[in-house]
C-alpha cells in the first residue's frame, strides 16, 4: 500500500535537498508539508508554496552552548541531580492557540528555574522562556540525563510565526556536559520516553510534529535512541512494497483529502518482544469501505522493516497488540 500521495511523492523527486547527515533523509516527508497549501478564502484554486523551514538558526552547525567551564556543567549536574521530577508532565512553553504548548517534568518552580539559570550562562543566546526540561534516565546507569526543548518561531505574517522545536541531549562525560543535537520539527513537542526496539536497557525518545501548519497536516513521530545512535541519528522505517524507500518517520495520523490514504491509525508497542518478534505494531482501518491493514515492524540496530496484511488480526501477534501499549 502506498500512503503518500502521488503529487506529493513527485514534489520530493524534484525538490533539491542537501545532504547533511540523517537530516536529509528527513527532508523528504517534511516536504509533504510544503507541496501544498490551499487558502479557502481564495476564489482561485491557486497553489502557493510555503517555505518551511527556511530561515531557522541552524543549531546543528553553530550550537548555542557556548561555555565548557567546568565549574557551571558541574553547578549544572548537581541542579539536575536534585531537581524532583513528577510522571504527568506540567505545561512549561505556551506555544499558541493553534497549537499545544511544550510540557515539562520538573515542574517544582525552584528547580526549573535553578537550571534554566545555569543554562543561561552555558547557552547565553537562548531564550529561558522557550525552554522546557525533562530529567530522565536513558540509559540506566542511576545517572539523570537532562532533555532541553527549545520553541523557535518562524514568522509568516504580521501576526503569525510557525512553532519549530528543537531538542538536545545534555548528557555528562567526565567534567562537562556533551551536548547532542535533534530537530527542528514543525509544530513539534515531546511525545514519549519509553523502551523501544532492540535496546533492552537503553529509553528511546519520541518526537512528534506536523507535515504542515496551513493544510490538512500529516502527523509524524520520530524516534531516537540516543545510546545507540550517539550523533541522535534516528531509527528510520520502510512503509514501501518493495522495501527499499526509508525515512526517519513514523506514520501516526493521516489526513487523507487526497494526500494520503483516508484511515484511521492506531500504534502500539509490544509489552515484550523477542528476537524475530515485532517492536511495532500498527492498524490502519480505511474510513471508505473498513479494510484494515496490520504492519508489525521489527527493528536491526536503527532500520525497523515491515510485514503487512489485510484483513483480520494475524494469529502470530494477537496476545502482542492486545496487550501492547498506545504509543
Amino acid at each position: 500500500m502506498e500512503h503518500i500521495g502521488s503529487f506529493i511523492k513527485q514534489q520530493i523527486k524534484k525538490a533539491r535537498v542537501s545532504a547533511h547527515g540523517w537530516w536529509s533523509k528527513l527532508a523528504g516527508p517534511l516536504l509533504l508539508g510544503c507541496a501544498l497549501v490551499m487558502f479557502s478564502g481564495v476564489a482561485s484554486s491557486k497553489v502557493i508554496y510555503k517555505k518551511y523551514y527556511e530561515g531557522l538558526p541552524d543549531y546543528e552547525k553553530n550550537s548555542p552552548f557556548k561555555s565548557d567551564d567546568p565549574e557551571l556543567h558541574a553547578q549544572l549536574a548537581s541542579a539536575v541531580k536534585s531537581a524532583v521530577t513528577t510522571d504527568k508532565g506540567c505545561p512549561a512553553v505556551l506555544v499558541g492557540q493553534y497549537f499545544p504548548g511544550l510540557d515539562s517534568n520538573v515542574c517544582k518552580a525552584t528547580d526549573s528555574d535553578k537550571i534554566k539559570r545555569i543554562l543561561g550562562k552555558i547557552a547565553p543566546s537562548l531564550d529561558l522562556k522557550r525552554i522546557a526540561l525533562w530529567k530522565t534516565d536513558l540509559d540506566s546507569d542511576n545517572e539523570p540525563e537532562l532533555l532541553v526543548g527549545y520553541l523557535t518561531l518562524l514568522k509568516q505574517t504580521e501576526d503569525y510565526s510557525d512553532p519549530y522545536f528543537i531538542l538536545w541531549l545534555m548528557k555528562t562525560e567526565e567534567s562537562v556536559y556533551k551536548v547532542t543535537h535533534v530537530g527542528p520539527f514543525l509544530a513539534g513537542r515531546l511525545h514519549a520516553i519509553r523502551p523501544f526496539g532492540p535496546f533492552k536497557k537503553q529509553k528511546t525518545v519520541f518526537v512528534k510534529f506536523l507535515s504542515c501548519t496551513e493544510c490538512h497536516a500529516i502527523v509524524y513521530l520520530l524516534a531516537v535512541n540516543f545510546g545507540a545512535s550517539k550523533d541522535g541519528s534516528p531509527f528510520e522505517f520502510t512503509y514501501s512494497e518493495d522495501h527499499k524507500s526509508w525515512a526517519p518517520t513514523i506514520e501516526y495520523e493521516l489526513p487523507g483529502m487526497g494526500h494520503t490514504v483516508d484511515a484511521d491509525v492506531e500504534t502500539r508497542i509490544p509489552s515484550s518482544a523477542g528476537p524475530t518478534s515485532p517492536h511495532l505494531l500498527q492498524k490502519f482501518t480505511m474510513k471508505d469501505d473498513g479494510t484494515t491493514e496490520w504492519w508489525a515492524f521489527t527493528c536491526k540496530d536503527l532500520k525497523c522493516d515491515h510485514k503487512m496484511s489485510r484483513g483480520k488480526l494475524p494469529q502470530i501477534y494477537k496476545d502482542q497488540w492486545e496487550k501492547g501499549e498506545q504509543l
